[in-house]
C-alpha cells in the first residue's frame, strides 16, 4: 500500500488533540459545580448555626451529656459537620419530635444485647466439655420442657436432662397431647428426650433401654395420628434394634405397622420386609410364633387383598384395623377405591345402581357418602328406573380420562 500522505497525518493529531482538550474542559467544569455545591451547603450550615435562639443553647447545654452524645454518636463518625452543628444547637431537641424519638430509642432496643444473648456468648467463649474413653455425658439440667436443637458439639452437662427428669417431661408431654392434640409441640418436645437419651447412651440395646423404648413407640403413635410417616419412619428405624431384645411387649403391634407402612410407601420391599417379618430371628428370643399374632395375620391379609386387587377384603379389614393401622391405610384405601371404581365402570357398563356401587367401593350401606365421594371423583350420576341414583360407566371413564388425574389409575 502506499504511505498515507503528510498533510493527513496532520490532520488527525489536530483532532485528537482538540477531543483531548474538549474532554479536559468537561473535567474541570465537573470540578467547579461540585465545588460550587459544597460552598452553598457549607453557606447554610453556617446560617443555621448562627440563626439559633440563645434559649435554645441554654437548653441544649442543659441537657444530659450522655443524651446528647447517645443522639449525636450515630453522626459523629460519618458527618463530622453535621455532628459539631447538632450538638451546639437545640435542634435535636426542638426539630425531632417525641414520637421519633420513641421511634429511635426503640430500635436501638433491637439491637440492644439482651440477657439471652449475653448468656449465649458467655457459654460460647466457656470451654468445651471433654469425655475420657468410655466416659458418657451424665445431664443435670432440671427443665420439663426443652426446644429441639441439633448438635453441632459435645453437649454440656447443664443442657442435658437426666432420667429421671426425662420421665416426668415424657409424662406432660402425652398429657397435654391428649389435652390439645398439638403435634408440633408434641414432635419437637418428643424429639429433644430422644436426643438426651442418645447423648446419654440410654437408647443401647440393654435393660436401661426400655423408657427409650417407650418414648420412640409414643412418638410412633403420636407420629401416624398426624399422618406424618416421615417421623414414623425414623422411631421405627430406632425401634427395630430394641424390640429384638425383648423390652415391649408391643412388638407384634409396630411389626404390623411396617408392614401396612412397606405396602402403603414402598410397594417395591414387600418382599424384602414380608421375608424379614416372617424370619424367626425377627422375634425376641428366637421366637417365631409372633408372625401368628392377630395384627401381623390383618397386616398380611391387607397386603395379600393389595397385591391381588381383591377390594373386598381389603375395604373390610381396613374398616377394622387393629391400633393405628387404619392411619397408615388411608393413602392406600383411596388409592385403590379409585381402581376399583375403574374397574366397576369397565365391567358393570352401561350403568350400575348406586345401592350396589355403594357396596363394591367399600361404603357398605353408606349410600350418602358413596355419592359424595363419586361426585369429588368427578363421576357422572344419573336416574335411572325408578328415578334411582345410577353410575354412568361410560360417562365416568371419559371423565376420568380427561379429569385431574387423567386415565386409568396406576396399580
Amino acid at each position: 500500500m502506499d504511505a498515507e500522505p503528510v498533510h493527513k497525518k496532520k490532520k488527525k493529531g489536530t483532532e485528537k488533540a482538540e477531543k483531548r482538550d474538549k474532554k479536559e474542559r468537561k473535567r474541570k467544569e465537573r470540578k467547579e459545580r461540585k465545588e460550587r455545591k459544597l460552598e452553598r451547603k457549607r453557606a447554610k450550615i453556617a446560617a443555621a448555626d448562627s440563626s439559633s435562639s440563645s434559649s435554645e443553647l441554654e437548653q441544649a447545654a442543659s441537657a444530659p451529656a450522655a443524651a446528647v452524645a447517645a443522639r449525636t454518636s450515630c453522626f459523629s463518625s460519618s458527618y463530622p459537620t453535621l455532628s459539631r452543628r447538632y450538638a451546639s444547637s437545640a435542634i435535636i431537641g426542638h426539630v425531632v419530635g417525641d414520637a421519633e424519638r420513641r421511634q429511635r430509642d426503640e430500635r436501638a432496643a433491637r439491637f440492644a444485647q439482651s440477657e439471652a444473648d449475653a448468656q449465649l456468648r458467655v457459654r460460647a467463649s466457656a470451654p468445651q466439655p471433654r469425655l475420657q474413653p468410655g466416659e458418657h455425658v451424665r445431664g443435670t439440667s432440671m427443665a420439663l420442657e426443652k426446644s429441639y436443637l441439633r448438635l453441632t458439639a459435645l453437649p454440656r452437662a447443664d443442657d442435658v436432662r437426666p432420667l429421671t427428669v426425662l420421665i416426668e417431661a415424657f409424662d406432660n408431654v402425652r398429657q397435654r397431647w391428649r389435652r390439645h392434640r398439638d403435634y408440633p409441640y408434641a414432635c419437637e418436645q418428643l424429639k429433644a428426650i430422644r436426643q438426651d437419651l442418645t447423648v446419654q447412651h440410654l437408647t443401647s440395646a440393654t435393660p436401661r433401654a426400655r423408657f427409650a423404648t417407650l418414648v420412640y413407640e409414643a412418638h410412633a403413635r403420636i407420629a401416624l395420628e398426624a399422618a406424618d410417616f416421615d417421623e414414623f419412619a425414623q422411631c421405627q428405624s430406632q425401634l427395630r434394634p430394641l424390640h429384638r431384645f425383648g423390652l415391649s411387649s408391643c412388638h407384634a403391634e409396630f411389626v404390623a405397622y411396617r408392614l401396612l407402612h412397606c405396602i402403603a410407601l414402598r410397594g417395591e420391599a414387600l418382599a424384602e420386609e414380608l421375608n424379614g417379618i416372617l424370619s424367626p430371628f425377627t422375634w425376641a428370643n428366637g421366637d417365631g410364633d409372633g408372625a401368628s399374632t392377630p395384627s401381623v395375620q390383618q397386616a398380611l391379609k391387607v397386603a395379600v387383598a393389595v397385591q391381588g386387587s381383591d377390594w373386598a377384603t381389603l375395604f373390610r379389614e381396613a374398616a377394622r384395623m387393629r391400633h393405628l393401622g387404619g392411619c397408615i391405610l388411608r393413602p392406600v384405601v383411596e388409592a385403590q377405591r379409585r381402581r376399583a371404581l375403574w374397574a366397576a365402570c369397565k365391567v358393570f357398563a352401561p350403568n350400575l345402581e348406586l345401592r350396589r356401587a355403594a357396596s363394591f367401593l367399600g361404603f357398605g350401606c353408606d349410600e350418602a357418602a358413596c355419592t359424595e365421594w363419586l361426585r369429588a371423583e368427578e363421576a357422572v350420576l344419573s336416574r335411572g328406573a325408578g328415578n334411582t341414583l345410577v353410575l354412568d360407566g361410560r360417562s365416568t371413564r371419559q371423565a376420568l380420562r380427561n379429569g385431574p388425574r387423567a386415565g386409568p389409575p396406576t396399580p
